[in-house]
This record gives C-alpha cells, structure tokens and sequence, in this order.
C-alpha cells in the first residue's frame, strides 16, 4: 500500500511586522498560514507524498483562504471542518543580536480550540491512511482537543496505522505537571515520537547525553520503538545554528554525517521540518543513514526560507547533501 498521510491540528494565522520591526513599532504585518501539524503537512506535501490535514476552520474568507495556503503544497483539504467563530492567529517578532524573538498566541475560543470530538468520525477519517500525525500542541488547547487525540489514536492504533508525534512543549499554553499528565494517556500509542532532549529532560525528566539510553528509556516508559531528534546549539547572540540529526529505530541507532552550521533567516519551523523529513524517509523506506542525513538536509534548508512552511522539494535536498562544503563535517 502507498503511504498516505493524515495530520490533525489548529491551522493558524501568522502576522509578522515586515522587516526587521518590533511589534511595537509597527502598523503593517505579512500574513501567512501554518501551525505544527500543518507545517508537517505542507512538507509532506512538497516532498510529493499522498497527504489529508483535519483542522477546523471559520466558514469565511479567511478561512478559505488558509485553505487554499494548504492546497498550494498538495494538501488535501476534503476533511477540513467548517464553522466556529474565529481563526487561531499568532504574533512573531523575529530576534536579532542579543534581542530575543518573540511570539504571542490569539487563539483561544477559536474555531479549532473550541472542536467537539463528536464532530470527528476517525473511521471515515483513517478509510486508507497508513500514518497518523499530531503534536503535543494539540492536546495542550483544550481538554476536548486531548480527547480528540486520544480517540484518534486509539482509532488508528486499532486500524495498525502508524502513529507519529511531536511533543512540541509550549510553556504558554500548558504547565508541565498538566502536560506530563496528558502525554502519559497518549504516548503508549505513538509510534515515532519527534523531540530533542532539553524537551524530553523538561517534561518527563529523563536527563541523558546517551541516544541509546534516551530512546531505551522512552521505550520502557511509553512503549514507542521508534525516536528521532535534531540536536542543536546556538551561537553568537541566536544568529548562527549548529544542527545535526539523531534517529533511533527499532533498536537502530543513526546520526547524521553532517553537522551543519547556518545563518538562520527565520528560526520557525525547523523541528516541524525535520519531523516531516523524517517521516518521509522511513515511509519510503530509504535506508536509516539516508534518511536521518535527508532530515537533517532538509530542515537546515527551512532556516534559511522565511515563514513556517519549508518550501523544498527533494531534489533541493539532495543538492544541499551533495554539496562540497557541508561533506565529511
């Protein structure tokens, strides 16, 4: 079977002050559509994969036009609620030097936020779907939305779709305690779990430098065979990025072969990137090193490309590996 796609969550408006302005300074913002699950969505998308995204959108024009952001990166869009009052939105002020960037969240009592789970029929859902994707930003908006997780997964686990997660902790949307909580009823199910291990160390305090024994320690906890994570540093006052990539499957543990150092243009989406490339690999079944190196690849090229969505296509990918100046780092 040909892999096909599934992602759930908010789809949300991003307002960015043009240029290098605070919010405080300026009266005009560039508008653009994303959100974690979406952004993984719109990869997929780009990278040619089958792909659906469930979200609920604001029956208006800015709801349809979110959509048609969608369907501009071959996602399909046939599953997409209509209704509620508003569209999620959120405010980014990109750092520079010792200025830090900034984000504020408009989303509550939005018309995603505010979802029913009855409003979602999993078995009409999943009829041809292979593999299932959410994030922890999901369950942290509402008790609703968790519960909507856990009956999709618990749907897809019964149907042997594979199950993906990106834990994606936001301190502004949940504490830790209640976070830690949640994720425990959801993880047994996932799969493939997408992080990094300042993250993993936060929410569930597992604090190792060791790949191996993070993902044995995740397996005895939640059951999941499978861990990919971007291991990072940043330097000089947030402007350059050192990236690399890890992934452990099923017992196999592979790191990248390059480690990259970036000027980043816009720090968003990156770990969604990376998430999605890896997703793609293992769904075409490329060999582990290969696929670890082409997520990697692929997410060191979202730094460099403004807004959330990485905008690439493989053979975009396949050149940066091929490159002279990032072999054998």
């Amino acid at each position: 079977m040909e892999p096909k796609f599934l992602c759930f969550g908010e789809l949300l408006g991003r307002l960015s002050p043009e240029g290098d302005q605070r919010i405080l300074q300026t009266n005009r913002f560039s508008l653009t559509y994303s959100g974690s699950e979406a952004n993984v969505a719109m990869l997929l998308g780009n990278l040619g994969m089958d792909v659906s995204y469930v979200t609920k959108l604001p029956q208006n024009d800015v709801g349809e036009a979110a959509l048609r952001a969608l369907r501009a990166h071959n996602v399909q869009t046939g599953h997409v609620l209509r209704g509620g009052a508003r569209m999620g939105l959120y405010f980014v002020e990109k750092g520079m030097s010792a200025r830090t960037s900034n984000l504020i969240y408009d989303r509550v009592g939005s018309s995603f936020a505010s979802i029913s789970p009855d409003e979602l029929d999993w078995d009409e859902l999943f009829r041809g779907v292979t593999h299932f994707h959410f994030t922890g930003i999901t369950p942290a908006l509402s008790d609703a939305c968790a519960q909507a997780c856990l009956d999709a997964c618990r749907a897809a686990k019964e149907k042997q779709i594979v199950i993906s997660c990106d834990l994606n902790y936001r301190a502004k949307l949940w504490s830790v305690e209640k976070a830690n909580a949640v994720l425990a009823t959801l993880l047994p199910y996932v799969d493939i779990l997408l992080s990094n291990n300042a993250e993993i160390e936060q929410l569930f305090g597992i604090h190792t430098e060791n790949y191996e024994e993070l993902a044995d320690e995740l397996k005895k906890r939640f059951g999941i065979e499978s861990v990919g994570t971007a291991v990072y540093s940043i330097r000089d006052h947030g402007t350059l990025l050192d990236w690399a990539g890890v992934l452990s499957y099923k017992g196999q543990l592979v790191q990248s072969r390059n480690r990259y150092t970036i000027q980043v243009l816009d720090p968003i989406g990156g770990g969604d990137s990376f998430s999605a490339a890896v997703l793609y690999g293992l769904a075409r079944q490329m060999p582990l090193q290969e696929c670890v190196d082409f997520a990697t690849a692929a997410s060191v090229l979202k730094f460099t490309i403004s807004g959330d969505v990485d905008d690439i296509t493989p053979a975009d990918v396949q050149k940066l590996l091929h490159s002279k100046d990032f072999l054998n780092r």
